[in-house]
């Protein structure tokens, strides 16, 4: 049987992981920050290079719903990202209505120079951390991130509707 101090226990833990997410993204967010002062982009346009170099291709308008953008907004994010040539647009092979967009070989340089800084970050905080443990946090974040994911498919599907 689970005791009173045990669930306070739980529950403060959970508390503490969740003040720890909070911090990370905190922490990515000036990060990101200091890295679209280096390479003249904001946020948003990092994070769309981010999903790209995660996903490869992708049509315009799933990139506006990840990124909870309008039609409008998203046309001008991609546009600023063509005319620097961070990105390339193409017509959809499947839906000729649609425009696929892929990262250029410039798109790649600063998607992997945020990939290394947070590499690089993450390795020293987890200096010392047992595979055990590492296996776990891993486990613990892609769970968060898919839950997190799922609201956002939710709520991407209500903007397209």
């Amino acid at each position: 049987m689970t005791s009173q101090s045990d669930l306070a226990r739980a529950e403060a833990a959970v508390g503490s992981v969740l003040d720890a997410l909070l911090d990370l993204e905190i922490a990515e967010r000036l990060a990101d920050a200091d890295l679209g002062g280096q390479f003249g982009l904001n946020p948003t346009e990092l994070t769309a290079l981010a999903i790209l170099g995660r996903s490869g291709t992708q049509q315009v308008m799933r990139l506006a719903g990840l990124l909870q953008l309008t039609a409008g907004s998203t046309s001008t994010l991609v546009t600023r990202l063509a005319d620097r040539e961070l990105i390339s647009r193409q017509r959809s092979d499947q839906d000729r209505r649609s425009v696929d967009i892929t990262l250029t070989e410039a798109g790649a340089s600063v998607v992997q120079a945020m990939g290394l800084r947070y590499r690089s970050a993450v390795e020293a905080a987890l200096a010392g951390a047992t595979t055990e443990c590492l296996l776990a946090t891993s486990g613990i974040l892609r769970a968060a991130a898919a839950e997190l994911g799922r609201t956002r498919d939710v709520e991407a599907e209500r903007s397209e509707a």
